[in-house]
């Protein structure tokens, strides 16, 4: 068994294609293919079920990809604190991502740390929170961000509390809400409410506020783009509540105004799996994020 065989495994679960995957990696379809190949022969298992359209994993292979994550990252984690020795920072920082939120905008952070570490590869996703989880559990992802306080996160998972956001009612600027100067909770019941997606952290989040003051909403319309949600809003096909200050974002204007009786603040958390040892690379990334929230802020 080779680390590379490991390597080719990963990559094709995670593109569900063989093709994909020996695009990440750099090397001709059918070495990706031979390798995997040749791991089953040795497990005498199949790992991956092949079909005409997709490439799935099997039971077998679920148990492989979970021994192998470890595997990878404890291998990797050996050439990180080898290169630091030599002074030299490089490696992969697998990061969950959440649309850019207060302090926090992932594309200004990840440039600077870049520039700072150009030897380190950035690999990101955007998914649900439940997904996410799975993939910090199985050490395919090392950190990621979420509207989520640690301890709430589940077994396994640590993390640290980065700020929290008030959450605010979100109209077009020609909205018949847009003048008031805030907005009861009960007057929402008939607005076509625009919010991500079931199961992405801010949608939880953002239950839990509601369900705190005893209230709910209508959802009309579900995207996991945050820069959907706002085409549409500012479109006028309904209203979202999101965070305050992501009516400062670029994109279309949106007018936020306060509600009653006030939600509770969402928090924004950075999570990581319970225990683990995180390489060089990503301690530098955990830190740079650290550094990043506690600099003072232009007034």
């Amino acid at each position: 068994m080779e680390l590379r065989q490991l390597r080719y495994l990963a990559a094709v679960a995670r593109h569900g294609s063989f093709t994909l995957a020996a695009q990440e990696l750099h090397v001709a379809q059918p070495a990706v293919s031979q390798q995997v190949r040749r791991l089953e022969r040795e497990l005498g298992v199949e790992l991956l079920s092949r079909t005409t359209r997709r490439v799935l994993v099997t039971e077998a292979g679920e148990l492989a990809l979970a021994r192998a994550g470890r595997i990878l990252a404890d291998a990797d984690a050996l050439r990180a604190e080898i290169d630091e020795l030599h002074g030299l920072l490089r490696g992969t920082v697998a990061l969950g991502v959440i649309p850019a939120v207060g302090a926090l905008d992932p594309a200004p952070l990840l440039a600077r740390f870049r520039s700072q570490h150009p030897a380190v590869d950035i690999r990101l996703i955007e998914t649900t929170l439940d997904a996410t989880l799975d993939l910090l559990h199985s050490d395919r992802l090392d950190l990621c961000f979420a509207f989520c306080l640690p301890d709430r996160a589940g077994e396994g998972i640590a993390g640290e509390k980065l700020f929290d956001d008030e959450l605010s009612l979100m109209v077009a600027p020609e909205h018949p809400l847009a003048r008031r100067r805030r907005v009861a909770l009960a007057s929402l019941k008939d607005e076509p409410l625009i919010a991500p997606i079931t199961g992405a952290s801010l949608r939880l989040a953002l239950e839990e506020a509601l369900e705190a003051v005893g209230a709910s909403v209508r959802v009309s319309y579900e995207s996991n783009e945050a820069a959907t949600i706002r085409a549409l809003t500012a479109q006028g096909l309904g209203v979202s509540v999101l965070p305050r200050s992501f009516a400062a974002n670029p994109g279309p204007e949106l007018v936020a105004i306060p509600i009653v009786p006030k939600l509770p603040r969402i928090p924004i958390s950075v999570l990581y799996r319970e225990g683990r040892r995180r390489p060089p690379a990503v301690e530098a990334f955990l830190a740079s994020v650290r550094e990043e929230l506690s600099a003072p802020r232009a007034a």
